[in-house]
């Protein structure tokens, strides 16, 4: 049906005003007013709350796990984990974690709900948080506001 119809229409609520655009301007508007800066990385809030730490990026192989146990033991207490998703394999590291920033997921995610029963910060389905944050780099998680800020 969509694509049947002469025009589609975009309500969209910006900066606490109600606009009224036909799809073709609302698409010109936000790929002009959407540009994220490199250090900044949006996601779904699964749980909130706001930790700023050293960040563990796991590049977890899930068929070798001797290789996943001796990744999860080099990451220290506190650092924030980041990953392409999380499950019981990686516990451990859910554990030692302050936040969870995945690139996979929703609200029903494992990362989700592991980081709600623990009571800290979680933002899934960066879709690329792994790409742009390296082991090591401080991070700030605002799992208020769905943001990933790269400090150094």
């Amino acid at each position: 049906l969509l694509g049947q119809r002469k025009k589609n229409y975009v309500l969209a609520n910006f900066e606490d005003s109600v606009y009224f655009f036909t799809s073709k301007h609302f698409e010109v508007i936000r790929q002009t007013y959407s540009s994220v800066p490199a250090d900044l990385i949006r996601g779904t809030v699964a749980n909130s709350g706001f930790v700023e730490g050293v960040a563990r990026v796991i590049d977890a192989n899930f068929y070798n796990f001797d290789e996943l146990v001796d990744i999860i033991d080099e990451m220290i207490e506190g650092e924030v984990l980041i990953a392409e998703t999380t499950s019981p394999d990686l516990m451990i590291a859910c554990l030692k974690a302050s936040a969870i920033v995945t690139n996979q997921g929703g609200l029903g995610s494992h990362a989700a709900i592991v980081s709600r029963e623990l009571g800290i910060p979680c933002i899934v389905g960066t879709h690329n948080a792994t790409k742009f944050i390296n082991s090591g780099n401080i991070v700030r998680v605002d799992a208020n506001q769905g943001l990933v800020k790269i400090l150094s």
